[in-house]
């Protein structure tokens, strides 16, 4: 019995130049499983991209609701306060935006993890012992 190699082709990412080249081909007449076994993708994958451009003569997907004028102050905002949650910045920015919109500037959306209050006493015992025994070392 032998073990298939190679990626699995569902669910797989297909690159823009890819998307261009089904384009061409299912132009140019062939079938989706022609175009399939070419650009490597399944043939519901093929199909999908090319109707996709024929609605919309492009093959990016959907257009972005935030333009980049609108997106600048948002990631400039994020700049500034991390902390912010995709909501708030919903909120206050007044603009739709998504996670791809923050995804797309390198943010990653995920929740920070809760640390304990550390009051001004305790901060100062802890420094005067680290301060002890680094003189140690």
């Amino acid at each position: 019995m032998e073990i298939e190699s190679g990626r699995d082709q569902k669910n797989q990412e297909i690159l823009i130049n890819q998307h261009w080249e089904i384009v061409r081909l299912k132009s140019q007449g062939k079938s989706g499983t022609e175009v399939a076994q070419i650009v490597s993708c399944s043939p519901s994958q093929a199909n999908a991209i090319y109707k996709k451009y024929l609605e919309t003569h492009d093959v990016i997907g959907r257009p972005l609701k935030a333009t980049p004028e609108v997106q600048k102050p948002i990631i400039e905002e994020v700049k500034t306060d991390p902390s912010l949650n995709v909501g708030q910045i919903i909120e206050e920015s007044k603009a739709d935006i998504s996670e791809t919109v923050l995804k797309a500037n390198k943010y990653k959306c995920m929740i920070a993890l809760r640390k304990w209050a550390i009051d001004e006493q305790l901060r100062k015992k802890r420094l005067a012992w680290v301060k002890e025994y680094i003189k140690t070392f």
